[in-house]
Protein backbone atom coordinates (compact mmCIF):
# COMPACT_ATOMS: atom_id res chain seq x y z
CA UNK A 1 0.00 0.00 0.00
CA UNK A 2 2.73 2.49 0.80
CA UNK A 3 3.46 2.56 -3.46
CA UNK A 4 0.09 3.94 -3.84
CA UNK A 5 1.24 7.10 -2.28
CA UNK A 6 2.63 7.91 -5.56
CA UNK A 7 -0.70 8.10 -7.23
CA UNK A 8 -3.19 10.29 -7.29
CA UNK A 9 -7.17 9.68 -5.92
CA UNK A 10 -8.39 9.19 -9.19
CA UNK A 11 -6.07 6.82 -10.66
CA UNK A 12 -6.42 4.64 -7.56
CA UNK A 13 -10.07 4.47 -8.34
CA UNK A 14 -9.65 3.83 -11.66
CA UNK A 15 -7.15 1.18 -11.16
CA UNK A 16 -9.26 -0.52 -8.41
CA UNK A 17 -12.19 -0.74 -10.89
CA UNK A 18 -10.43 -1.79 -13.44
CA UNK A 19 -9.00 -4.97 -11.57
CA UNK A 20 -12.96 -5.28 -9.94
CA UNK A 21 -14.43 -5.63 -13.80
CA UNK A 22 -11.70 -8.58 -14.48
CA UNK A 23 -11.70 -10.13 -11.46
CA UNK A 24 -16.30 -10.39 -11.65
CA UNK A 25 -15.63 -11.28 -15.37
CA UNK A 26 -14.34 -14.98 -14.26
CA UNK A 27 -10.71 -14.18 -13.68
CA UNK A 28 -9.99 -14.87 -9.90
CA UNK A 29 -6.21 -15.31 -10.33
CA UNK A 30 -6.33 -12.09 -11.93
CA UNK A 31 -3.18 -9.88 -10.79
CA UNK A 32 -3.46 -7.52 -9.01
CA UNK A 33 -3.39 -3.95 -10.51
CA UNK A 34 -0.62 -2.23 -12.00
CA UNK A 35 2.14 -0.64 -9.30
CA UNK A 36 2.66 1.76 -11.95
CA UNK A 37 -0.02 3.70 -14.12
CA UNK A 38 0.06 4.43 -17.82
CA UNK A 39 1.96 7.85 -18.79
CA UNK A 40 -0.26 10.62 -19.01
CA UNK A 41 -1.27 11.50 -22.64
CA UNK A 42 1.55 14.61 -23.36
CA UNK A 43 -0.28 18.80 -22.80
CA UNK A 44 -2.13 19.94 -25.66
CA UNK A 45 0.47 22.66 -27.49
CA UNK A 46 -0.10 26.71 -25.83
CA UNK A 47 -2.26 27.44 -28.73
CA UNK A 48 -4.56 30.88 -28.17
CA UNK A 49 -7.80 29.98 -28.06
CA UNK A 50 -10.14 31.33 -31.22
CA UNK A 51 -7.22 31.97 -32.67
CA UNK A 52 -7.23 31.67 -36.83
CA UNK A 53 -3.94 30.29 -37.92
CA UNK A 54 -1.81 32.28 -40.00
CA UNK A 55 -2.45 32.93 -43.47
CA UNK A 56 -0.39 30.83 -46.11
CA UNK A 57 1.26 32.94 -48.65
CA UNK A 58 0.61 32.44 -52.49
CA UNK A 59 3.57 34.50 -53.51
CA UNK A 60 6.57 32.57 -54.71
CA UNK A 61 9.74 33.56 -52.08
CA UNK A 62 11.69 36.51 -53.50
CA UNK A 63 15.36 35.58 -55.39
CA UNK A 64 18.43 35.36 -53.61
CA UNK A 65 20.57 38.69 -54.19
CA UNK A 66 22.61 38.50 -57.60
CA UNK A 67 26.27 38.04 -56.91
CA UNK A 68 28.44 41.82 -56.42
CA UNK A 69 30.47 42.21 -59.77
CA UNK A 70 33.45 41.66 -60.15
CA UNK A 71 35.96 44.03 -59.48
CA UNK A 72 37.16 46.19 -62.60
CA UNK A 73 40.73 45.26 -64.00
CA UNK A 74 43.65 47.08 -62.90
CA UNK A 75 45.00 49.99 -65.28
CA UNK A 76 47.83 48.16 -66.43
CA UNK A 77 46.13 45.32 -67.23
CA UNK A 78 44.13 46.71 -69.85
CA UNK A 79 46.11 49.35 -71.12
CA UNK A 80 50.04 50.60 -70.90
CA UNK A 81 50.32 54.88 -70.42
CA UNK A 82 52.11 56.71 -72.90
CA UNK A 83 51.77 60.37 -71.43
CA UNK A 84 50.48 61.48 -67.76
CA UNK A 85 48.73 65.14 -67.07
CA UNK A 86 50.93 67.67 -68.08
CA UNK A 87 53.85 65.92 -69.72
CA UNK A 88 55.14 67.36 -72.82
CA UNK A 89 57.29 66.05 -75.56
CA UNK A 90 58.84 68.71 -77.54
CA UNK A 91 59.73 68.45 -81.01
CA UNK A 92 63.42 66.74 -81.14
CA UNK A 93 63.10 64.78 -78.03
CA UNK A 94 60.95 61.97 -78.36
CA UNK A 95 59.55 60.00 -76.00
CA UNK A 96 60.36 55.90 -75.47
CA UNK A 97 57.84 53.14 -74.26
CA UNK A 98 60.21 50.52 -73.74
CA UNK A 99 57.06 47.63 -72.93
CA UNK A 100 55.92 48.03 -76.78
CA UNK A 101 58.65 49.29 -78.13
CA UNK A 102 56.72 52.85 -78.90
CA UNK A 103 58.50 56.37 -80.06
CA UNK A 104 56.49 58.87 -79.04
CA UNK A 105 57.78 61.71 -81.89
CA UNK A 106 56.90 65.78 -82.16
CA UNK A 107 57.53 66.34 -85.91
CA UNK A 108 58.62 69.33 -87.02
CA UNK A 109 55.33 69.74 -89.25
CA UNK A 110 53.14 69.99 -86.61
CA UNK A 111 52.08 66.44 -86.46
CA UNK A 112 51.97 64.23 -83.33
CA UNK A 113 53.68 60.33 -84.37
CA UNK A 114 54.17 57.06 -82.91
CA UNK A 115 55.95 54.74 -84.39
CA UNK A 116 56.91 50.71 -83.56
CA UNK A 117 59.71 49.81 -85.02
CA UNK A 118 59.53 50.62 -88.49
CA UNK A 119 55.81 51.10 -88.35
CA UNK A 120 54.31 54.69 -88.39
CA UNK A 121 51.06 53.34 -86.16
CA UNK A 122 49.65 56.83 -85.79
CA UNK A 123 49.90 60.27 -87.02
CA UNK A 124 47.97 63.22 -86.17
CA UNK A 125 46.36 64.93 -89.18
CA UNK A 126 48.23 67.82 -91.13
CA UNK A 127 48.07 71.17 -90.05
CA UNK A 128 46.95 74.10 -92.20
CA UNK A 129 49.66 75.74 -92.04
CA UNK A 130 53.53 74.66 -93.77
CA UNK A 131 55.65 76.28 -91.44
CA UNK A 132 58.53 74.09 -90.28
CA UNK A 133 60.14 74.58 -86.61
CA UNK A 134 59.21 74.13 -83.05
CA UNK A 135 56.09 72.54 -81.80
CA UNK A 136 55.41 70.39 -78.66
CA UNK A 137 52.44 68.01 -77.90
CA UNK A 138 51.17 68.29 -74.15
CA UNK A 139 48.06 66.36 -72.32
CA UNK A 140 46.39 69.33 -70.39
CA UNK A 141 45.08 69.10 -67.21
CA UNK A 142 41.58 69.21 -68.30
CA UNK A 143 41.97 65.84 -70.79
CA UNK A 144 42.33 67.46 -73.53
CA UNK A 145 45.41 66.70 -75.72
CA UNK A 146 46.66 69.37 -78.13
CA UNK A 147 49.73 70.50 -80.28
CA UNK A 148 51.32 73.83 -79.97
CA UNK A 149 53.40 75.71 -81.89
CA UNK A 150 56.56 77.51 -80.15
CA UNK A 151 58.36 76.35 -77.27
CA UNK A 152 56.77 75.76 -73.81
CA UNK A 153 58.32 78.97 -72.93
CA UNK A 154 57.44 80.58 -75.72
CA UNK A 155 53.86 79.10 -76.68
CA UNK A 156 52.10 79.81 -80.00
CA UNK A 157 48.75 78.80 -81.12
CA UNK A 158 47.02 75.50 -80.93
CA UNK A 159 47.48 73.73 -84.52
CA UNK A 160 45.29 70.24 -83.40
CA UNK A 161 43.43 69.16 -80.34
CA UNK A 162 41.41 65.95 -79.48
CA UNK A 163 38.29 68.24 -77.73
CA UNK A 164 38.20 65.50 -75.05
CA UNK A 165 37.99 68.36 -71.90
CA UNK A 166 36.85 67.00 -68.57
CA UNK A 167 36.83 67.97 -65.30
CA UNK A 168 40.34 68.82 -63.86
CA UNK A 169 39.29 66.90 -60.58
CA UNK A 170 39.87 63.98 -62.54
CA UNK A 171 43.31 62.19 -63.51
CA UNK A 172 44.01 61.60 -67.32
CA UNK A 173 46.28 59.48 -69.16
CA UNK A 174 46.98 58.86 -72.93
CA UNK A 175 46.60 55.03 -73.10
CA UNK A 176 47.03 52.51 -75.70
CA UNK A 177 45.03 49.09 -74.69
CA UNK A 178 46.65 45.61 -74.15
CA UNK A 179 46.22 45.01 -78.24
CA UNK A 180 47.55 48.30 -79.52
CA UNK A 181 44.44 49.02 -81.51
CA UNK A 182 43.01 51.48 -79.95
CA UNK A 183 44.37 54.61 -78.05
CA UNK A 184 42.47 57.44 -75.89
CA UNK A 185 42.41 59.61 -73.49
CA UNK A 186 40.97 58.19 -70.27
CA UNK A 187 40.22 59.28 -66.53
CA UNK A 188 41.48 57.02 -63.82
CA UNK A 189 41.04 57.15 -60.31
CA UNK A 190 42.89 54.57 -57.72
CA UNK A 191 44.51 52.60 -60.34
CA UNK A 192 41.52 51.67 -62.34
CA UNK A 193 39.54 53.23 -65.75
CA UNK A 194 36.32 56.01 -64.83
CA UNK A 195 35.93 57.05 -68.41
CA UNK A 196 37.06 57.41 -71.63
CA UNK A 197 36.94 60.73 -73.51
CA UNK A 198 38.42 60.24 -76.74
CA UNK A 199 40.08 57.42 -78.41
CA UNK A 200 41.23 56.53 -82.13
CA UNK A 201 42.59 53.62 -83.74
CA UNK A 202 46.17 52.65 -84.22
CA UNK A 203 48.06 50.05 -86.42
CA UNK A 204 50.09 48.21 -83.46
CA UNK A 205 50.72 44.87 -82.62
CA UNK A 206 51.30 43.51 -79.12
CA UNK A 207 53.36 40.86 -80.34
CA UNK A 208 56.03 43.50 -81.21
CA UNK A 209 59.06 42.21 -79.83
CA UNK A 210 61.58 45.51 -79.26
CA UNK A 211 65.44 44.83 -80.87
CA UNK A 212 67.43 44.84 -77.48
CA UNK A 213 69.97 47.46 -77.40
CA UNK A 214 73.45 46.12 -79.00
CA UNK A 215 76.26 45.42 -76.22
CA UNK A 216 78.89 48.00 -76.44
CA UNK A 217 82.21 46.45 -75.22
CA UNK A 218 84.62 49.06 -73.11
CA UNK A 219 87.59 50.03 -75.22
CA UNK A 220 91.29 49.56 -73.61
CA UNK A 221 93.07 52.44 -74.66
CA UNK A 222 96.52 51.00 -75.99
CA UNK A 223 99.68 51.94 -74.18
CA UNK A 224 101.43 55.13 -76.11
CA UNK A 225 105.71 54.96 -75.73
CA UNK A 226 107.08 58.43 -74.96
CA UNK A 227 109.91 59.45 -77.01
CA UNK A 228 112.80 60.39 -74.81
CA UNK A 229 113.26 64.17 -75.04
CA UNK A 230 116.59 65.53 -75.81
CA UNK A 231 117.75 68.54 -74.30
CA UNK A 232 119.64 71.20 -77.01
CA UNK A 233 123.41 71.68 -76.59
CA UNK A 234 124.14 74.50 -74.55
CA UNK A 235 125.74 77.32 -76.34
CA UNK A 236 128.56 79.64 -75.37
CA UNK A 237 127.90 82.77 -74.81
CA UNK A 238 128.99 84.92 -77.45
CA UNK A 239 131.19 87.84 -76.67
CA UNK A 240 130.51 91.08 -78.74
CA UNK A 241 133.97 92.80 -80.97
CA UNK A 242 134.80 95.94 -79.57
CA UNK A 243 133.50 99.25 -82.28
CA UNK A 244 136.52 101.27 -83.22
CA UNK A 245 136.07 104.51 -84.70
CA UNK A 246 138.07 105.30 -87.90
CA UNK A 247 140.79 107.58 -87.49
CA UNK A 248 140.20 110.90 -89.48
CA UNK A 249 143.76 112.47 -90.48
CA UNK A 250 143.70 116.47 -90.01
CA UNK A 251 142.76 118.40 -92.79
CA UNK A 252 145.87 121.31 -93.41
CA UNK A 253 144.33 123.98 -95.12
CA UNK A 254 145.95 125.16 -98.60
CA UNK A 255 147.53 128.55 -98.98
CA UNK A 256 145.48 131.08 -100.25
CA UNK A 257 147.51 133.19 -103.00
CA UNK A 258 147.61 137.17 -103.10
CA UNK A 259 146.61 138.81 -106.01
Amino acid sequence: DHCLEHFSSGQIERMYAQWNTYRNQGNSNAPNPPANPPPLPPPPPNVPQNQPPPPQSTQPPPPPPPPPPPPSPSLPDMFTILLEVNEVIPYGQPKYVESLGLHLIQSDDGRFRIWQGQNEIFASPPIASNNKGNYFVRLQGDGNLLIREGTVDNQGGVVWKTDSVGSTDNTYVLAVNADVDTMGVFAIGSGKLIEEFWSTSVSGSALFQPAPLPTVSPVTPAPQSLAPVTTSPTLAPQTAAPVTSPTIPPQTAAPVASP
